[in-house]
């Protein structure tokens, strides 16, 4: 029968619920983040440091262009330097590099970086060996230089040799047209005469061109000037265990919030009362109780009547006198699918409100084989409801008479708890206390481990089935649920306990409360 309340249901996931799912899973996301940490800072001071020594360079890119007028194809200025560069970090440079140091394997590569607002060019080598940087990336400009050098020595050379072979073809035209005229004794021979003006004018402008080249190659001063040498390097740059461990922390936070969330994609628990919903739980709702910090043993209905919990505990009070209203609604038992969902703390505290409402209340403690209703009322455990069961003692010797509820202990521990529990004793004591007391309430084992709570709910007119958020899966609570349809035994509604109202919204009854107001 559903108990007088209207589900406060939330209609899309907000940013609480998912701040609330990190929450719940809270030690993953920490331990993955520490995780990540450690192993970065592991890595980190495992790797050999590794040193950085820069050159800072101007590259002249004049060489291409002459007094006389540009060279075809010298191209534009960023061009050039490109190219000059890629000279710089060239497989000859480095050669040299190694045969001037005296290298047995090739020096480290240079890496460079360009300004776009300066002509300097930095040109930087990295190495384990602080000194070994500096000195090849040096180098590296040192035989840039001799190479470039040598380069243009070898095209002048060239030049030069070619040119200077025209004119002298020339020269020996110019001297064979010569012979020519004197021989032949015309005094007006004008034809070999402008024959012979032109190889002049010919040779005239090779001339001009060869000690053109020859300025163009005095002026041709080595292509890098060095703005700042490389210096031996102090520190490394490689590795920084803070800025890794930091990053590792960053990526570990990330990756341990993401974890989390798809814990809480893929999980398969009962967290907020609308997952009932769409599990399609046909029980009813009676209340949902706010997780709230431990008071110890004590009941919090005893100590801290004002607490928000105990509010949702009264709330179920008045859905289980609403459910007597019809029906005879006397023994109540309550249980849970698996242990550490919060039945016995239920159990003590439905049995002490009802009794501030002044029913005659008897708390029993089914669980006989973890017993705990003694201890949060502190009483002694030594006698109780297995005394009763075999004959050992009446129920007038093992009932304590409390300020609030009556209590009956579960007694010892015995070894055939399950048969107790479903003997025709069990029916035979409950029977007999119902007819004193207004509500007798039953702390039950779990469900599914045991089959202690099924052999009771035979004799009970009503079961309270708690479910813990983000604990108790929805397979178990179907399969609970399951188990008391196949028995026929009446389930009168479920208890969401535990749930996160930091960033939940959830509702007592008719009336919500949201907890971010």
């Amino acid at each position: 029968m559903h108990v007088p309340m209207e589900p406060q249901l939330t209609p899309a996931r907000t940013l609480g619920d998912y701040l609330s799912a990190v929450w719940r899973r809270k030690y993953l996301a920490l331990s993955t983040t520490v995780l990540c940490a450690c192993l970065a800072a592991g890595w980190s001071v495992t790797q050999t440091s590794v040193y950085r020594a820069s050159t800072e360079v101007v590259i002249d890119v004049s060489r291409n262009t002459s007094l006389f007028g540009p060279v075809a194809g010298a191209g534009d200025a960023r061009r050039r330097l490109l190219n000059e560069i890629a000279i710089v970090t060239g497989v000859e440079v480095r050669l040299g590099v190694q045969q001037q140091l005296h290298l047995s394997s090739p020096p480290p590569r240079a890496k460079f970086n360009t300004s776009t607002t300066s002509d300097v060019v930095t040109f930087f080598v990295e190495s384990p060996d602080a000194q070994l940087a500096a000195d090849v990336a040096n180098a590296y400009i040192e035989q840039y230089n001799i190479y470039t050098a040598k380069i243009s020595a070898d095209t002048l050379a060239g030049a030069v040799d070619s040119l200077q072979q025209q004119i002298d073809d020339l020269q020996k035209q110019i001297e064979t047209l010569d012979h020519s005229i004197a021989a032949s004794g015309n005094d007006d021979d004008s034809t070999r005469e402008a024959q012979r003006r032109e190889l002049l004018a010919q040779q005239a402008d090779f001339r001009h061109t060869l000690e053109q080249q020859q300025i163009d190659a005095r002026l041709d001063t080595p292509g890098a000037k060095v703005v700042h040498p490389a210096e031996t390097p102090g520190t490394p740059v490689r590795p920084t265990p803070i800025a890794t461990t930091g990053l590792g922390l960053a990526i570990g936070a990330l990756l341990g919030v993401a974890l989390a969330l798809i814990r809480q994609r893929l999980a398969t628990t009962v967290d907020r009362p609308e997952d009932l919903v769409t599990l399609g739980i046909a029980a009813p709702l009676l209340t949902v109780v706010p997780v709230t910090s431990s008071t110890g043993d004590r009941p919090l209905a005893t100590t801290d009547p004002t607490n928000d919990a105990v509010e949702a505990y009264r709330w179920l009070r008045t859905s289980v006198q609403f459910a007597g209203t019809d029906r005879n609604l006397k023994v109540l038992q309550v249980t849970s699918a698996m242990p550490g969902e919060g039945k016995t703390t239920t159990t003590a505290n439905l049995a002490i409100v009802l009794a501030n409402a002044g029913a005659l209340v008897l708390i029993v403690d089914g669980d006989l084989r973890r017993p705990r209703i003694h201890t949060m009322f502190g009483l002694s455990g030594e006698a109780g409801l297995v005394d009763a069961l075999v004959g050992r003692n009446p129920l007038e010797l093992v009932r304590h008479t409390l300020d609030g509820p009556d209590v009956l202990p579960a007694g010892r521990s015995p070894y055939n708890s399950s048969e107790l529990l479903s003997s025709r004793r069990m029916g035979e004591v409950l029977h007999e206390l119902a007819a004193i007391y207004d509500f007798v309430i039953i702390d039950t084992p779990p469900v599914l481990p045991v089959s202690e709570s099924l052999a009771v709910s035979r004799h009970a007119d009503g079961t309270i089935l708690v479910v813990r958020s983000g604990r108790t899966r929805s397979q178990q609570l179907q399969r609970t649920l399951g188990e008391f349809d196949r028995i026929g035994s009446p389930v009168l509604g479920i208890v969401l306990n535990g749930l996160d109202r930091k960033h939940t919204r959830y509702g007592y009854g008719a009336y919500g409360y949201d907890a971010s107001k």
